[in-house]
């Protein structure tokens, strides 16, 4: 009997413990449970390294926006460019084929004015007392000639001259155009890596942001049940 009354004062004692632990148990939930927020915003635990994802997503296609101005721009230039470059070899092409035609026209003019010298002396060498009046308007006729060739001749050179000078600088400005072309091309090929980084960076930061909503909605989810 003894042994009876003792185990039932056992079992009443454990039945008040677990009482009490149990209503500290409720108590410290009820005290806890109000600083607890189950909202969507304070469940995002890595939300001070997104500190706005509208924001930054916002920043990321305004600057693939501007690269793409950028890269518009660009190939403007380059176009632009191009025209230039092309205007410029057309250019120099003709002036090339000018200085050809009056480097030939010096050539002729210069074998005239030997052959008409030739003449003058043969001529010269010649005379009759009867032919004095014809030769010697010949003669005259022959020296303004030589005099007018070699006008042509002086201003040729001139020309000439004056063609070098212009091919030289065309080609100096042939080939500053032709580096320029390369670096805008070159700009123009990193402009389009830095837009698909970025367009790379918005995309995987979309993930994210769709993935943390998954966890909050399991969170709110495990919350309600």
């Amino acid at each position: 009997m003894s042994g009876f009354v003792g185990t039932r004062a056992r079992k009443k004692k454990r039945n008040f413990n677990i009482l009490i632990i149990t209503i500290i148990l409720i108590i410290l939930f009820y005290l806890v449970l109000p600083s607890i927020n189950f909202t969507k915003e304070e469940l995002l635990p890595e939300e001070k390294i997104l500190p706005d994802n509208n924001e930054n997503i916002s920043s990321l296609a305004s600057t693939v926006e501007e690269l793409r101005t950028i890269i518009f721009q660009k190939d403007q230039k380059i176009k632009f460019r191009d025209s230039q470059l092309n205007n410029l070899k057309i250019n120099l092409q003709k002036i090339t084929k000018d200085y050809e035609l009056k480097k030939n026209q010096l050539k002729i003019l210069q074998k005239e004015y030997e052959e008409l010298n030739i003449k003058a002396i043969e001529n010269d060498d010649l005379i009759q007392i009867e032919d004095f009046n014809s030769l010697q308007d010949n003669f005259t006729n022959l020296k303004k000639n030589n005099n007018k060739n070699i006008k042509i001749i002086q201003d040729l050179n001139d020309q000439l001259k004056n063609l070098e000078l212009k091919l030289s600088k065309n080609k100096e400005n042939v080939l500053v155009l032709l580096n320029e072309n390369d670096k805008l091309k070159k700009d123009l090929k990193n402009s389009f890596l830095n837009e698909k980084t970025l367009l790379n960076q918005i995309n995987d930061l979309r993930s994210k942001i769709e993935t943390l909503n998954q966890e909050v909605e399991k969170l709110k989810d495990v919350t309600h049940h």
